[in-house]
């Protein structure tokens, strides 16, 4: 799978997804890699299967942990955690409530229902 994990490589990835309107693909492509074909996603190399795979350009996404815009964006999604006081996923924050595990879903759900209706 990942024997040295390298979070920034497929995390900064997906950012570079995102840019391109592919988040959505690049999670269940990557999840899939990892889970289900037991791909290292800490690899660059994975990235670009995953770029091919999705119809993002390959280099963008193996490339991305060292794109200095890219990197950028990654700091200021860490530091927007921080500033959240998220400590573990998944985390769900509505307000200033925040529901952490799965086992929280359905009381997260309940107290965000009305904030949807809206």
């Amino acid at each position: 799978m990942d024997p040295a994990p390298r979070w920034e490589v497929s995390h900064l990835a997906y950012l570079a997804a995102e840019q391109h309107g592919a988040g959505r693909e690049f999670i269940a492509a990557t999840y899939r890699r990892r889970w289900e074909l037991g791909e290292d996603i800490s690899e660059p190399a994975t990235m670009a299967s995953v770029g091919e795979e999705i119809g993002v350009d390959p280099q963008s996404l193996a490339g991305a942990h060292r794109h200095p815009e890219i990197r950028e964006k990654g700091m200021a999604a860490l530091n927007s955690l921080y500033g959240d006081g998220v400590f573990g996923v998944p985390l769900f924050i509505i307000g200033f409530e925040k529901y952490w595990g799965v086992d929280r879903l359905s009381d997260f759900v309940e107290t965000a229902r009305p904030e949807i209706a809206k």
